[in-house]
């Protein structure tokens, strides 16, 4: 599990006294789910693993532990959203969230359990609960395509202004989160809603580079 390029780019420790599990996932999709239903419906894939000829080979891991972030992020420190947002001078009108519609934010972000009927198979859907606003204190949640839209979104950021009002992120703090430098979206006929979404659709550009130093000695070695 470390051989390859892209643990080679990434790479995790084995967290204490885990062991490799394994298991065939098998040419039924239904009876692939017999594995979740059997662990009681958690899923039987850790952290990290393989898949060859059908055969799953997964371990849980962990990050290793880092002394200096500048190769990541430019400082020694950790970032955390907290950092990214006290960086924000000019937030527009339209950002912040209406005191209406905040009851619909703090239920789409809080803990749910319902029956669903999906092409006739009746299913329990369940989701926990998220901080809402977004813990400052916490890296960022990943950004997705959605992150733009003015709706209230499980899946979108809200973040407390420090005033008593609660707001969505502006594109360039979705920008700084990705790796891009603040203004990299700010084109003539681009929209912040579409800004939003370059950002959603992109990867981290620091993941990027570690997987393309990764290629590169491989390919020096080779």
């Amino acid at each position: 599990m470390n051989g390859g390029i892209l643990a080679k780019a990434l790479p995790v420790v084995r967290k204490d006294k885990a062991e490799i599990k394994e298991f065939n996932l098998g040419a039924d999709v239904f009876e692939t789910q017999t594995l979740f239903a059997a662990n009681g419906g958690k899923t039987p894939f850790a952290s990290a693993g393989i898949c060859a000829d059908g055969v799953v080979r997964t371990l849980a891991t962990r990050a290793p532990a880092f002394d200096d972030f500048s190769p990541f992020v430019g400082k020694a420190h950790a970032l955390t959203l907290g950092h990214v947002v006290a960086e924000t001078t000019n937030v527009p009108d339209n950002f912040f969230i209406a005191g209406d519609e905040r009851a619909r934010w703090a239920y789409l972000k809080g803990a749910k359990s319902f029956e669903r009927v999906s092409a006739g198979y009746a299913y329990k859907y369940s989701e926990g609960a998220m901080s809402f606003p977004d813990r400052l204190d916490k890296p960022s949640r990943t950004i997705i395509t959605s992150e733009g839209g003015a709706c209230a979104s499980r899946t979108s950021h809200a973040v407390d202004h420090g005033d008593g009002r609660v707001r969505r992120l502006v594109p360039e703090e979705l920008e700084a989160l990705t790796g891009f430098p603040r203004g990299f979206t700010a084109i003539n006929g681009v929209t912040d809603k579409k800004r939003a979404f370059l950002m959603g659709n992109s990867l981290v550009t620091g993941v990027v580079r570690l997987i393309g130093e990764a290629l590169a000695t491989a390919h020096k070695n080779a």
